[in-house]
């Protein structure tokens, strides 16, 4: 996700969810079922599953209940992803003859800027990512043959993103930031990270969305950030080891390292 997203029109947004749903969803297909009702429930609860079970029970034929977000309830049973993950079309480990350490670091508009209804700042600092890659080199002896790739929706330099009338609303969170119906989205250099790592580093700016996930699923190492791109491409890696940040909605999975000592926080 970036700060231009809200920008897509329907014809974009449409095409991004077809590509979606071609990737993941290309062996399960409803298309032959003969669905006698189809209800949309956006935020599912138990108690809407009940009252469909209810009712689907007295009525007959097939209903289909489509769901946009279904963590509600899924994450109260945090497993039931890795299953999910499993059955939907597997990410086959990549070869290769270097140790891969793949950190994603979601930056938001402005460093500072907490969003409504949460109590802090979804960015993790530079240092967080640093003491985490020096961890993972000092525990498992990684010496030369080692590669960080850095995945991140940040530009590298500020820039003034222009607000359409159509687009306002999707801003109002930012209002204190917004100068002139345009609002300044910092950029990163991620000089520390560079400093401390040199050519060892590549940072991925943007770009397609399938082929960030793919280098998150086959990291030997991955870092996650409060994110949920993270958190999807950590479900998908099933081969290497994921670092889990402190203070993110998102439950972990059993086998994910969770990254509590309070000198990795912000």
């Amino acid at each position: 996700m970036t700060p231009m997203d809200g920008n897509k029109d329907e014809r974009e947004a449409e095409f991004f969810i077809n590509s979606l749903n071609n990737k993941f969803f290309k062996n399960y297909s409803v298309r032959k079922i003969k669905f006698h009702r189809i209800i949309d429930i956006p935020t599912p609860t138990l108690k809407n599953f009940l009252k469909i079970y209810v009712k689907s029970y007295l009525c007959r034929g097939k209903t289909l209940i489509s769901v946009s977000n279904p963590s509600g309830i899924v994450e109260k049973f945090p497993k039931k992803y890795l299953s999910a993950a499993r059955s939907l079309v597997t990410i086959s480990k990549s070869e290769k003859n270097f140790t891969h350490i793949v950190a994603h670091i979601r930056m938001p508009i402005n460093m500072d800027h907490v969003v409504p209804g949460e109590s802090f700042s979804r960015q993790l600092s530079e240092s967080y990512y640093i003491r985490t890659i020096e961890d993972i080199l000092e525990s498992n002896n990684l010496q030369d043959l080692y590669k960080i790739t850095i995945l991140t929706d940040a530009p590298e330099s500020d820039f003034l993103y222009n607000i359409s009338e159509t687009q306002r609303e999707k801003y109002m969170q930012y209002n204190y930031l917004v100068n002139n119906d345009s609002i300044l989205v910092q950029g990163h250099r991620f000089q520390r990270i560079k400093d401390t790592f040199g050519e060892k580093v590549v940072i991925i700016r943007g770009g397609d969305l399938f082929e960030a996930l793919e280098t998150a699923a086959n990291a030997d190492f991955f870092i996650m950030s409060r994110s949920s791109m993270s958190f999807i491409g950590a479900m998908y890696n099933l081969h290497g080891k994921v670092f889990y940040p402190p203070n993110f909605w998102h439950k972990p999975l059993s086998n994910w390292v969770k990254v509590e000592n309070q000198r990795h926080s912000i």
